[in-house]
């Protein structure tokens, strides 16, 4: 598909919209890099479907969001000011296609409806959940607003919101360089208390997502992340659990080594 680069006409800094075509309201508008006429005559859309991509890269988009029907809305450290809704068949991610690492993607009111995709990339088992690690070695949804919240109340065990964790060498998907099965993490993947006391998130049970770690290289079968809320249910919290540690192998050899000396004691008495 042939791609082209857009600049919304919100005040400075202006976010990086880039577009794939078609897309169904526009088909064809955009067939290539677009010329100064057309960015001066530039509205952005409100819905992403059909393969479209959006990417809010470093700028404020003003308005509200609908994507849906394989449409992606790319972060990038951006922000969508109005509400986003991400339908079945959306996908949303706060990095972008073109290898530019970990990323935070600023929305008002998001909700993520079943079927939506939550793609969340990390590049470092050195970071945590800590205040700004997020971007820098992990992915982050935000509220760009205080008061907006993250809705779920759309999904459920049968129609649910699937998170897609993929994993980065650097830039690239890849495996994680310091990756320690041995050690556990927690990464705050979805942040909603900014102008919240509790309730930031709303609608939360674990049955109504599915963990996806087919791109998490380190271990694409993985069954050790699971996903939680905080204590007053404003973030959004990814966990992985360590592989414990071998105890029956040990226990069976410490056993061996304890029936030996009992024996030699017994022969020497």
């Amino acid at each position: 598909m042939a791609r082209g680069s857009v600049r919304s006409p919100t005040p400075t800094p202006k976010p990086l919209l880039t577009r794939e075509t078609p897309y169904p309201q526009e088909s064809g508008r955009f067939p290539g890099r677009p010329t100064q006429g057309e960015l001066q005559s530039f509205s952005p859309l409100t819905t992403v479907s059909n393969g479209g991509v959006v990417e809010v890269s470093g700028g404020t988009f003003a308005g509200a969001m609908t994507v849906t029907n394989t449409g992606v809305l790319m972060g990038r450290d951006g922000t969508v000011t109005g509400a986003v809704t991400v339908q079945s068949g959306g996908e949303i991610r706060p990095s972008a296609f073109q290898a530019t690492g970990n990323a935070v993607l600023r929305t008002g009111d998001l909700t993520l409806q079943g079927g939506s995709k939550y793609t969340w990339e990390v590049n470092s088992w050195a970071t945590n959940a800590g205040a700004g690690d997020e971007g820098n070695g992990f992915d982050q949804l935000q509220s760009s607003g205080a008061g907006a919240k993250l809705n779920l109340n759309s999904a459920s065990a049968t129609d649910r919101v699937v998170i897609k964790i993929t994993s980065l060498n650097g830039l690239t998907p890849g495996q994680i360089a310091n990756f320690d099965a041995a050690v556990g993490r927690q990464w705050v993947i979805a942040d909603y208390s900014n102008g919240n006391t509790s309730g930031g998130i709303v609608g939360f049970s674990t049955d109504k997502f599915t963990l996806d770690t087919s791109a998490f290289a380190n271990d694409p079968n993985s069954t050790r992340f699971s996903i939680s809320t905080d204590a007053k249910s404003n973030q959004l919290i990814l966990s992985f659990t360590p592989v414990p540690e071998p105890v029956a192998p040990l226990l069976a050899v410490a056993a061996c080594v304890g029936f030996v000396t009992w024996l030699r004691k017994r022969k020497s008495g």
